[in-house]
């Protein structure tokens, strides 16, 4: 299974993740920077055979707060409905 890196230290802010998660899947261009926009992109525009590793992730949830946790819900969510998907909090 591949593996894609999420660096927790370079995210400082909630457009910082949506910038590295766009790139690192490589969203389309019309690419909504929300969290609709994120569950549309990984549940109809792209392959899910991939394990999202998040490193350093504790600084993400210091620097988004609540909104890591709704990142967690829905990536939750996206293992419920696509089985070949995952993730890793690291």
């Amino acid at each position: 299974m591949k593996e894609i890196i999420l660096d927790g230290d370079k995210i400082d802010s909630m457009e910082d993740f949506h910038d590295q998660i766009s790139i690192l899947l490589k969203f389309p261009e019309f690419y909504g920077r929300n969290l609709d926009a994120l569950w549309d992109c990984l549940t109809g525009f792209i392959d899910t055979n991939f394990k999202l590793i998040w490193k350093n992730h504790a600084k993400s949830k210091v620097v988004l707060g609540d909104r890591f946790e709704k990142i967690i819900i829905l990536l939750d969510d996206l293992k419920k409905c696509e089985k070949n998907f995952s993730y890793e909090l690291v």
